[in-house]
Parts: structure tokens; C-alpha cells; sequence
């Protein structure tokens, strides 16, 4: 009863106020002095943690996200670098004059803008944007920064020419090692990513529609591929079934085609098919290809899509292909080039041949 009387002389008091300031008066209410000032919570107010590691939000990350595991070991050296560079592993004490610095070094290091954009800055930053949104840190410092990067000429990559493809393709027929017989051919007459094609098993060398197609997916003992597009059937030249590609699946089985029997690789640990990817870099690097502006094994992903523009393929189909994010946004999510449309391009792209030297 006594809470409801009080309650019923606050409306009084109240309505007296109203009236008060209906007639112009605005001086304070003394009786207002009775009632303690409201503070309420502030809307979604981040109460950070006293300390979080960057270990901490890495693994938390990890677990959401469920990253390659090349990226995760990637990441996991990018980390190093921050914590290196601040001297302590605590999120919540990083302010935006610290990643700032953190830049500036990396840049004095030698690192270029646009490397950092897409790398070592783009991947802490994703960290922290993961922290926010997890409520472990109020603010991602890194929010604001611009890197920005004349390009240089000289800088862009470029891709083989064909006297290059063919003497690398000269080179590769004279081998025995599997990945070297076979994946400069793969790379040249695909366009695919190497890392799509090291991960091959012989059980997804398959025929679709009366077309020997090659199945890009994730490798069944926990292989990645670098984005939903990737996830493809590529027709196989004419050229590679003359060479005896389709011998070699048959001779090796269902099993992984370019590297030892299945093992799924351990918890955050690289795939047996990316030491395949680096050997074979290394290899083409040794036969004299040296020039940093080429990568080894990308250099043919660039060649095939200009081999394709000299024909005339359309870029519909040449994204589909070699599984590119075409350049019409939404719309084409919705084209889809059917194997038949596919295996007509790929035999067009002529296999290029080694010129005679004096």
C-alpha cells in the first residue's frame, strides 16, 4: 500500500511540474532532488575482458571460421610479426598509434602497400574485427587506415609466353616424377590453380557427358580449395590424353595422383599437396625461368586466359573454366557454361611449340 501512495503523490508532483512549465516556468523541481539520477547501460557497451591474448582470439577464429590450413599457418606467422613489433600479446591494450607504427615498419622493411593491404595488415585486422564482434575488444584499431600504393611500372605479374610454356612443356615430357610430368601440362592446358591441381585424386578423373573431365574439390584427406568457385569439372585437352594422362590416373588408381598416400594433415597443419605446388616452383626456377615477375607455376593460369582471348573464347566461359569470379557481379552467379560449351574451348587452345635455335 505504502508503494502505491508514494506512487500516486509522484503523479501529482508531476502533473503540478507540467502545469509549471505550461505557464512558462522552468526552474528546477526541488522535489526531483528526492529521486536518484538514472544512468542507464549504454546500447551494446563492450565490457572488454582484462586481458586477451592474440593467441586467444587466433584459436576462437580458427575454431568459427574453420580457415585452409594454409591460411592458418599463414595467419599464425602474421601474428608473430604484431606481437614481435608491439612487444606484448594483449588485443585490448592495442590502440590505433600502434598499428600505425606497426605499419610504418613493415613498410620500411620493404613491404609494399598493396602486399600489406591483402596480407599481413588485412588479416590482423580481420582479427580484431572478429574481436569486436565477439565483444573481447571495444574497437578495431586498425578502422580508418588507408594504404595507399602508386603502382609502379614493371611491377605488374606476367604471364609465360609461348616459347616458355613449350620449352617448360618440353622439359616436363622428359620427366618421371609425377608432378613433373604431369602439372605444367594440367597447368597449361586448364588454367587451373596448381593448388587444385596437386590435390587431384585419380577418382575424380571422370567422364561427363561422353567428356573426360578433370573434378576440382577439396582433396578427400581434408585438402582446400580457395573459394566456392573453385569447386569445378575442367574438360581435359586432347593433347594431355594423347600424351597419356589418362594411362598414368588408371596406373596410379583412385588415390591422390601427386603426392603420397592419404594422410589428413594435422589439426592447423599445411596439406601433403602445397609442398607439391613449392617443389615444382622450385623445379621450374632451376630449368632457368628466374624471372620474379612470372610466377612459376601462376605464370600459365595468365597464359591460358590470354591463349583463350587470342581465340576468341568468350570470358563467360573462360571464367567458368578456371573457376574466376567473372567481372558481372550477381548476375553471373546465375550463367553456367556446361561441359560440352567447355571441352569445344579448351581443344582450340593450341599447344604451343619450341622454337628451333641457332
Amino acid at each position: 500500500m505504502l508503494l502505491l501512495a508514494d506512487a500516486g503523490r509522484a503523479l501529482v508532483e508531476a502533473a503540478r511540474k507540467l502545469e509549471r512549465n505550461a505557464r512558462g516556468d522552468y526552474a528546477p523541481d526541488p522535489t526531483a532532488q528526492r529521486f536518484p539520477e538514472w544512468k542507464g547501460a549504454a546500447d551494446g557497451e563492450v565490457k572488454p575482458l582484462a586481458s586477451v591474448s592474440f593467441d586467444e582470439v587466433f584459436e576462437r577464429w580458427k575454431r568459427e571460421r574453420t580457415p585452409a590450413a594454409s591460411t592458418v599457418s599463414t595467419w599464425k606467422g602474421y601474428v608473430k610479426s604484431v606481437v614481435a613489433h608491439l612487444g606484448h600479446n594483449d588485443m585490448a591494450r592495442v590502440r590505433k598509434d600502434d598499428v600505425l607504427a606497426w605499419k610504418d615498419s613493415l613498410i620500411e622493411q620493404g613491404y609494399s602497400a598493396s602486399s600489406l593491404q591483402v596480407g599481413r595488415i588485412a588479416a590482423i585486422k580481420a582479427l580484431f574485427g572478429f574481436a569486436v564482434d565477439n565483444r573481447l575488444v571495444p574497437a578495431n584499431p586498425f578502422d580508418g587506415m588507408k594504404l595507399r600504393q602508386k603502382r609502379r611500372a614493371g611491377t605488374r605479374m606476367q604471364p609465360y609466353t609461348d616459347d616458355e610454356v613449350a620449352r617448360i612443356l618440353s622439359l616436363s615430357s622428359r620427366e618421371t616424377v609425377p608432378s613433373r610430368r604431369w602439372l605444367p601440362w594440367l597447368m597449361a592446358l586448364s588454367g587451373a590453380r596448381v593448388a587444385e591441381l596437386a590435390q587431384l585424386w585419380g577418382g575424380r578423373v571422370l567422364k561427363v557427358d561422353g567428356v573426360h573431365v578433370l573434378r576440382l574439390t577439396p582433396a578427400e584427406d581434408g585438402g582446400s580449395l580457395k573459394n566456392e568457385g573453385s569447386e569445378r569439372d575442367v574438360p581435359i585437352h586432347p593433347a594431355l590424353i594423347e600424351q597419356g594422362f589418362l594411362d598414368f590416373v588408371i596406373e596410379k588408381g583412385d588415390g591422390p595422383l601427386f603426392y603420397g598416400k592419404a594422410t589428413r594433415a594435422a589439426k592447423g597443419g599445411r596439406h601433403a599437396s602445397k609442398g607439391v605446388s613449392n617443389h615444382l616452383a622450385t623445379w621450374i626456377r632451376k630449368q632457368g625461368f628466374t624471372d620474379r615477375r612470372k610466377a612459376p607455376n601462376h605464370a600459365f593460369r595468365h597464359w591460358f586466359k590470354s591463349a583463350c582471348l587470342r581465340v576468341g573464347v568468350q570470358d563467360s566461359v573462360a571464367d567458368a573454366i578456371q573457376g574466376h569470379k567473372g567481372s558481372r557481379g550477381e548476375a553471373d552467379r546465375y550463367r553456367h557454361a556446361d561441359i560440352k560449351t567447355m571441352a569445344k574451348a579448351i581443344a582450340i587452345i593450341g599447344v604451343p611449340k619450341e622454337q628451333l635455335r641457332n
